[in-house]
């Protein structure tokens, strides 16, 4: 089945952007306050509102491909060392989706700067390319001062980057976007995301089938398991393992979809969790253990700031509840947890045991039997599911092994 769902698309990429933010700081606003200042750029330019939404698109995303807090930390600076690798890696992620085929060009050349030989790219796109290079340094400027305090200073540094990375006719344009003091409150308002969305009126609502909804789901699954090398492919594994699990409890199409997507996006929370701790071999120490235990709750409040996401907010968050209400971060008790929350707790849990990691081969069956039979005794997962994925082992290890291959 592939259902056609209509989508507040802004509200959609915003959310997912969030989880792009989380640096060694904690959330940041980086890619908000950066469609910002891009968004108020175009009005200025008078773009069409066609060029508004792809402007939206690209600033909103621009840099999906500094996955790790090291790469992020590196772009904090207004000289950056090899930006392209980034840039390039973010159109990696979004080349092949049709929607996003014009942002993942943006995407690649948004650090290109104004004094190098141009790019082989259409001018209209080189410079929205333009408009996020200059949005993005204004924004690594900022400090946690006062923010009308520092309105002087960042401009000040902008300008001398005018013909050399950026083109000398946007200066201009730039002080004229920058004299009003709401242009600089808007920046630290607690109303952003609605600001930026009036920018786009009217906000643009798309059709979207559940097929390219997973696929925006899968890029992030990509970013998701590539902050660690211990979880590679894991996500897509727990994406197949609650969709059949799904299909074999008899949920319907469309609700299987959903589970697709809760499956894929389980772990986005962890884009909040140092790799330090990810990557840790050994044992993790109680404070180590406190920042694991902040990433269900951080994926759950990206998804369900998604408009329609609410199900698979609560599907994909709650896979380390039990049933005895001593999971985390919640402590919700199986009288309250859905069938789609018990499924995907139930992968998560079979997809760790039995892919490989780094440090270890993956657990061979009677292991993942024994440990799946000793947590339905604990009262830590759903009986019933355990069984039944137990009774179709062959068919989930079909899966975790086409997955490897």
């Amino acid at each position: 089945m592939n259902a056609i769902f209509s989508f507040n698309v802004t509200r959609l990429l915003a959310a997912l952007s969030m989880s792009l933010d989380y640096t060694r700081e904690g959330l940041t606003s980086h890619h908000r306050r950066v469609t910002y200042i891009a968004l108020s750029l175009g009005q200025k330019m008078n773009l069409s509102s066609e060029k508004m939404y792809t402007l939206f698109c690209a600033s909103t995303l621009h840099d999906i491909g500094a996955i790790t807090f090291a790469d992020k930390h590196k772009l904090a600076n207004i000289e950056i060392v090899s930006p392209e690798v980034h840039c390039e890696k973010g159109y990696q992620f979004l080349k092949g989706m049709s929607q996003f085929h014009h942002s993942a060009l943006i995407i690649r050349h948004h650090h290109h700067r104004w004094n190098q030989p141009a790019p082989d790219i259409d001018s209209d796109l080189l410079t929205l390319s333009y408009l996020i290079h200059l949005a993005d340094r204004i924004e690594v400027l900022l400090t946690p001062s006062y923010i009308l305090s520092q309105r002087k200073c960042v401009i000040d540094k902008i300008r001398k980057l005018f013909g050399s990375y950026f083109p000398p006719e946007y200066e201009d344009l730039l002080l004229e976007t920058v004299k009003k003091e709401s242009f600089w409150l808007d920046l630290e308002s607690i109303y952003l995301d609605n600001i930026i969305e009036n920018m786009l009126i009217p906000t643009p609502h798309i059709e979207m089938r559940s097929q390219e909804i997973k696929d925006i789901a899968s890029i992030f699954a990509s970013i998701i398991d590539s902050k660690s090398r211990f979880t590679h492919r894991h996500s897509s594994l727990v994406c197949a393992t609650s969709k059949e699990l799904a299909r074999l409890a008899g949920f319907s199409g469309e609700q299987t979809a959903q589970m697709e997507v809760a499956g894929l996006l389980h772990d986005l929370g962890k884009l909040s969790v140092p790799e330090s701790i990810l990557e840790k071999q050994g044992s993790l120490t109680p404070e180590e253990y406190d920042f694991i235990k902040q990433h269900t709750y951080h994926t759950y409040h990206i998804l369900n700031h998604i408009p329609g996401f609410s199900t698979i907010a609560e599907w994909a968050a709650y896979h380390h509840e039990r049933l005895d209400g001593c999971g985390y971060p919640f402590h919700i008790d199986g009288a309250s947890l859905s069938t789609g929350s018990r499924i995907v707790a139930v992968a998560d849990i079979f997809s760790a045991l039995a892919e490989d990691r780094p440090y270890r081969l993956g657990m061979k069956q009677e292991k993942i039997t024994d440990i799946l039979q000793k947590m339905v005794k604990g009262k830590g997962i759903d009986g019933d599911l355990a069984t039944l994925l137990l009774d179709h082992y062959d068919t989930f290890d079909h899966l975790k092994n086409s997955l490897s291959s």
